[in-house]
């Protein structure tokens, strides 16, 4: 048995202060691993480019096939990585504020019962989010549900059936669609 001896207006700070917190945290931490990838893309960019200036002057002195052909998949890596940079940057550009703001509103969906797995955002329209994760319950993951197509930021969820066939330990995901702001 548990007794509160909080008033009910002062727990309900203190729970809003803690949901702050982990929201402010969460989002913190979001931007701290997309600025570190972006710099771990950045300097995998600089070493390729500098490794292929080096085989290119070994092709040229050497002039073997081998070589060439060494030189023509390094630059291949480097284009590679140069989308990799490029699809990032498209990304942070893209109206950062509205990024946070709905990672912002995503996490505060997140009751106690529900952990998260998985967030992807299509990387071609940006406008689609796929979320996957699992709830204690079916009635948390419904939870979710309604909040989810009651925000002011998805113009539609997708809710597979097969995200109420257990009634704990749920596994659930959800594809959101943006709404074009």
């Amino acid at each position: 048995m548990e007794i509160n001896l909080l008033p009910p207006q002062q727990f309900k700070k203190i729970k809003l202060a803690k949901l702050f917190q982990k929201t402010t945290g969460l989002i913190i931490l979001a931007f701290f691993i997309n600025f570190a990838g972006l710099g771990y893309l950045y300097s995998l960019n600089l070493k390729l480019k500098n490794k292929l200036d080096g085989i290119k002057n070994e092709a040229i002195t050497e002039n073997t096939e081998e070589k060439v052909q060494n030189l023509e998949h390094l630059e291949e890596k480097v284009k590679e990585t140069y989308g990799l940079v490029e699809k990032a940057k498209k990304i942070n550009q893209e109206n950062p504020l509205q990024w946070s703001e709905i990672l912002k509103e995503l996490v505060s969906f997140c009751g106690a019962g529900i952990k998260f797995k998985k967030i992807l955002v299509d990387e071609k329209n940006l406008k689609e989010i796929k979320v996957t994760g699992v709830a204690i319950s079916r009635e948390e993951v419904m939870i979710l549900k309604n909040k989810l197509e009651e925000s002011i930021h998805y113009q539609e969820v997708n809710f597979p059936i097969s995200n109420l066939t257990s009634k704990t330990d749920v596994m659930f995901e959800f594809t959101l669609k943006l709404k074009n702001e």
